[in-house]
């Protein structure tokens, strides 16, 4: 089954059971836990042309939006990266990296994932370069657009100046191994943190 917007029907998980009880235990209030589940009913798995997988919303999303209106993922975020970057490029002179990122089921719980990116490359490829101890290490292919998205998704969910701190820290320490792109993008993020 195909939804409105272009996207293959993959599962419909009913919001009920353990990932009730799950989004229960997750939230301060059983009850606004409970409407909301009531309201959502089914939690819509859905593939895009490109075969990207959504699994909280089916690539929709009434989150930040008024009440009865909802609005869909762009088809190609990647291009609408590009476009955004290049605007901003036009007004200011600045080559930035931009990230388009939503909000993903990654279970327990939810994290912000990027879904479209111009500018940065998506993957660190440090794959077996040294480690601490001078051995060639499995690992190195973080994705980085991802681990940015999920940072700047906790900056406005505390008011603890100790997070600011450290995300402000990570930000830095990104910013001295990253290219020009990356750290103008770092940069003007750190202003707001």
């Amino acid at each position: 089954m195909m939804s409105d917007a272009g996207h293959e029907i993959i599962v419909m998980i009913p919001m009920d059971g353990l990932i009730k009880e799950q989004v229960i235990r997750s939230c301060k209030d059983r009850r606004v836990a409970e409407e909301l589940c009531r309201q959502e009913g089914v939690m819509c798995v859905t593939r895009d042309k490109t075969g990207r997988i959504y699994t909280h919303d089916g690539g929709i999303d009434q989150s930040n939006f008024p009440e009865g209106t909802a609005g869909y993922l762009p088809s190609d975020p990647d291009a609408v990266a590009m476009d955004i970057g290049q605007a901003i490029r036009k007004q200011t002179s600045l080559n930035v990296a931009v990230i388009i990122a939503d909000t993903e089921i990654v279970l327990p719980g939810t994290m912000d994932i990027s879904i479209g990116t111009w500018g940065i490359s998506p993957q660190a490829k440090l794959f077996g370069q040294a480690d601490g101890f001078g051995k060639a290490k499995f690992g190195g292919m973080n994705l980085v657009t991802y681990e940015i998205a999920s940072t700047c998704a906790l900056v406005p969910q505390t008011t603890d100046a100790q997070m600011r701190k450290t995300v402000k820290s990570i930000m830095r320490a990104t910013a001295l191994v990253k290219g020009l792109k990356e750290r103008v993008l770092l940069k003007i993020a750190s202003w707001f943190i």
